[in-house]
């Protein structure tokens, strides 16, 4: 049932949050009375779930005051990557996906640097309102379609580090397979060679070269130059922070195999 005690002014600042929100834009402003009646009001402590991802979605829910981040965990229970956490503020909406499609919920909402406080429209009620509100319909769309570009440039980012995760192993890989005496901090390896061992191509790698370049970790001046690694121990810790970017351990043994297999990348 929606709050009852809410005071005229409670009222005033509630309607006022829902005509910021973008899920209502076009909406008349006689109709954001009806939604306000309907809302609900929540309060979560700093570090409290609002919603838990795997659930069934019951409402729709539009933040207030405080904020909210976005998490994620693999199927083993495990937080993915910061690149994984979104953050939204007052004025923002979370969990209309999983109403719309009813599925459950993807992520897990959680209040952070505070208290949280807002508004959850029933998922019955939210519903009906799409049915009778074309804007609102609208905007579900667009809202979708946003989401769906912004996933998508997600994956490219996560693709990319993959791929100078993988390149990063092999130059580590190569380093150490030169016995200690012969060991400096040169790795004569090519482009192609990587490439051929990742089944990526020449360019593929030199993308990845470049930004574990920028990164300070790498070093190569022309073209049959060798690489120079400059930093071994962060080129290290950013090989191992690889796992949470899908390159796992099984992965890596895979690699090694193949490596193994190559004599010019990987000799033994």
């Amino acid at each position: 049932m929606p709050n009852s005690n809410k005071s005229q002014e409670d009222k005033a600042f509630y309607i006022e949050t829902l005509c910021s929100c973008g899920l209502f834009n076009g909406v008349s402003v006689d109709a954001f009375k009806e939604i306000e009646s309907m809302c609900q009001v929540g309060f979560r402590r700093k570090d409290a779930v609002l919603f838990a991802q795997g659930t069934d979605p019951s409402s729709v829910i539009i933040i207030t005051d405080g904020m909210v981040r976005l998490e994620r965990t693999d199927a083993e229970g495990l937080s993915f990557s910061p690149l994984h956490v979104e953050l939204r503020s007052a004025g923002m909406h979370i969990g209309v996906a999983s109403v719309v499609t009813k599925r459950p919920r993807t992520v897990t909402a959680r209040a952070i640097d505070g208290p949280c406080e807002f508004l959850s429209i029933p998922k019955d009620d939210f519903l009906r309102l799409r049915s009778q509100h074309s804007e609102i319909m609208d905007n579900i769309v667009d809202h979708l379609f946003n989401r769906l570009d912004t996933m998508t440039s997600f994956l490219d980012v996560m693709r990319q580090r993959t791929n100078d995760v993988k390149v990063a192993y092999i130059i580590l890989r190569r380093f150490h397979a030169l016995p200690p005496q012969e060991r400096g901090s040169e790795v004569r390896v090519s482009l192609a060679d990587i490439g051929e061992a990742l089944s990526l191509s020449e360019n593929q790698v030199a993308k990845s070269m470049i930004n574990l370049k920028k990164r300070g970790w790498v070093e190569r001046k022309g073209k049959k130059s060798p690489i120079t690694i400059a930093n071994e121990q962060e080129l290290i810790d950013f090989v191992r922070e690889g796992q949470d970017v899908g390159f796992t351990l099984e992965r890596r043994s895979r690699l090694d195999a193949t490596l193994v297999q190559s004599q010019r990348i990987y000799p033994v």
